[in-house]
């Protein structure tokens, strides 16, 4: 495992073809994640149309734990959302009967959100499709694909 905090090792860099202290121009780099970032969006997009849900479905549905019940207010802070949002999002998944309401043990004042089993077998559809051919990782080599992993760690990871 890569340390996040220290500088990369030469290794990383001969593991990808990129050459010792080759100078590093940030705005390619800028440029290269938002063109990874458009690729990832087309590609989400299309494979959620696949299954019928929209955008903030395909997220609620990703945010939610398959197992556990999920407080409609975790939800929102997953989905960097305001709780008021989630009610409208809750209604459309619950309408196509892929999630339910139901009381938190212990506190009736909250509503938790758990999987139906075809809640659960259109989430793993979906994590299935968005994998399946994921510009992110589609044309790395197993090895390239664990130094990309390592870096997307460091940079995502807070100081």
């Amino acid at each position: 495992m890569l340390n996040y905090a220290g500088p990369m090792p030469e290794t990383v860099g001969a593991a990808v073809g990129v050459a010792a202290g080759a100078p590093v121009g940030a705005a390619e780099i800028v440029e290269l994640v938002w063109e990874l970032v458009a690729q990832m969006h087309e590609h989400f997009h299309s494979r959620i149309a696949e299954l019928g849900l929209s955008p903030p479905q395909a997220m609620a549905l990703r945010g939610l734990d398959p197992d556990q019940p999920v407080p409609m207010g975790a939800l929102a802070c997953r989905l960097r959302c305001d709780a008021s949002n989630v009610t409208g999002i809750v209604d459309r998944l619950e309408a196509k009967r892929l999630i339910e309401r139901r009381v938190a043990v212990g506190d009736r004042r909250v509503k938790t959100l758990v999987f139906t089993s075809k809640g659960r077998a259109v989430r793993r559809r979906l994590d299935a499709a968005l994998l399946d051919e994921s510009p992110a990782v589609a044309r790395l080599t197993r090895a390239e694909q664990r130094v990309f992993r390592e870096l997307l760690r460091r940079v995502v990871t807070p100081l």
